[in-house]
């Protein structure tokens, strides 16, 4: 059966979020790397994880094949937020790893409809709402998985993702980019609203 066309059928909203996470364990090269966020839906391989990993809820809402969003659906994204968390064990992202992935020259880019983009550098330009918490020396005692504040960058237009339409968020490391001192969590979290299209008639 054909999707509905989005710009004349009947629109049904809601609210929601995309979230898409790689691990970057310890020691992993990060010179010139660059690494794709929500190219994998649940069930699939994890992006940086053991192999075998099958991802789950703590890792992506994706459900779609991945880098898709599931048929007569259609999410449109009016901002983005980065979060951190330490993988190794309950203690605070060490502070050089927050240094190398948000303001030593990293791009966050997002390609989309082959004509646009939306490009993040620093990552430190994104708002950390509450500021930055449990980084290493400054207070251990608050848990990693605040390391950064719950604030967002609004794009300065929404971006639509159509139903069964690819896409992805690239993070590009510098050259000078060194390895993570500890295995570090990075989420990506798209804000917005999903829309289903109804024929109209």
């Amino acid at each position: 059966m054909a999707l509905p066309d989005f710009q004349t059928a009947l629109v049904r909203v809601g609210s929601g979020v995309l979230y898409s996470t790689i691990l970057f364990a310890a020691g992993t090269t990060l010179s010139n790397v660059q690494a794709t966020f929500f190219a994998y839906g649940q069930g699939a391989q994890a992006t940086g994880y053991a192999a075998g990993t099958t991802s789950t809820y703590c890792e992506t809402n994706l459900r779609g094949n991945g880098g898709q969003i599931p048929g007569q659906l259609a999410f449109v994204a009016d901002g983005i937020s980065v979060t951190y968390s330490n993988f190794s064990a309950r203690a605070p992202v060490s502070s050089s790893d927050l240094h190398n992935i948000m303001d030593n020259g990293t791009v966050l880019r997002w390609n989309y409809l082959d004509t646009d983009t939306i490009v993040i550098a620093p990552l430190a330009s994104i708002p950390a709402g509450a500021g930055m918490m449990g980084v290493a020396g400054t207070n251990g005692a608050i848990p990693s998985e605040l390391s950064m504040g719950p604030g967002s960058f609004k794009f300065p237009r929404p971006v639509q993702i159509n139903p069964l339409q690819t896409f992805g968020i690239i993070i590009q490391f510098p050259l000078t980019a060194a390895a993570p001192v500890v295995s570090t969590g990075m989420r990506v979290t798209l804000y917005g609203t999903y829309k289903t299209a109804v024929a109209a008639g």
